[in-house]
C-alpha cells in the first residue's frame, strides 16, 4: 500500500500543538517549530511525519513524485492523540526537559520492556508529576524510550520505595527488535 503525504488539517494541527506544548517549553517550542515541518502520511494508518523545511518545500514543488518517506515518523494520530514514536521521542529528547535518567542496570532491563524501579533512577526532573509521560534516558542522556511516572519525585526519594515500580515502560528501543514496523 502506498502512502499519500498531505498537510495537516486544522484539527491535526491542534492535536500536534497540544503534544508539543506538553513536551517543550515556549523557547524550545518556537525553535523546534522554526526548524521543522510536519506532514501527514496516510496509508494503512495516519502517521505524523517530521521533516525539514527544505524537504517539505522540495516535496511541494515536485508534487508528481511519490516518495516512500520524506522524514521521520514522529507518531501516530489515534483518537485525537499522538502516540509518540521512538523517532519522535528521539527528536524531543534533545530539547525537552521532561527526561528521566536511569542507571546502566535499569537501561538494559528497560530495553527488554521492563518497568523502572525507584532505586534505578539517577535523575528525576522537578517539573513533572506522577501520572505524566516522561522520556527515559541512560546515564549519558541517550533516549531509550517513553515511560509513565507511577511515583512522585518525593516517593522515589524514600528508601522504603526502592523496590517499587516508579516508571511504567510505554515504548522502548528494544521494541524495534520485538515488533518493529
Amino acid at each position: 500500500m502506498s502512502l499519500v503525504f498531505r498537510e495537516l488539517t486544522n484539527e491535526e494541527e491542534t492535536i500536534l500543538q497540544t503534544e508539543l506544548d506538553y513536551w517543550l517549553e515556549e523557547k524550545e517550542l518556537l525553535s523546534f517549530k522554526k526548524e521543522n515541518s510536519f506532514l501527514i502520511a496516510e496509508g494503512k494508518w495516519c502517521e505524523l511525519v517530521i521533516t525539514t523545511k527544505n524537504v517539505e518545500r522540495f516535496f511541494k514543488e515536485n508534487a508528481q513524485i511519490s516518495p516512500y518517506s520524506i522524514g521521520i515518523t514522529f507518531g501516530e494520530i489515534k483518537n485525537r492523540k499522538i502516540l509518540l514514536s521512538l523517532g519522535g521521542a528521539e527528536e524531543l529528547c534533545t530539547i525537552s526537559r521532561k527526561k528521566l535518567r536511569i542507571n546502566e542496570t535499569a537501561e538494559q532491563l528497560f530495553l527488554y520492556q521492563r518497568d523502572i524501579l525507584s532505586k534505578s533512577i539517577i535523575g528525576y526532573p522537578t517539573h513533572v508529576n506522577k501520572g505524566q509521560k516522561i522520556l527515559v534516558t541512560n546515564p549519558q542522556g541517550d533516549c531509550l524510550g517513553v515511560g509513565q511516572l507511577l511515583l512522585s519525585r518525593e516517593e522515589v526519594a524514600r528508601v522504603e520505595n526502592a523496590e517499587k515500580i516508579a516508571v511504567k515502560n510505554l515504548k522502548d528501543l528494544g521494541w524495534y527488535l520485538r515488533k518493529g514496523k
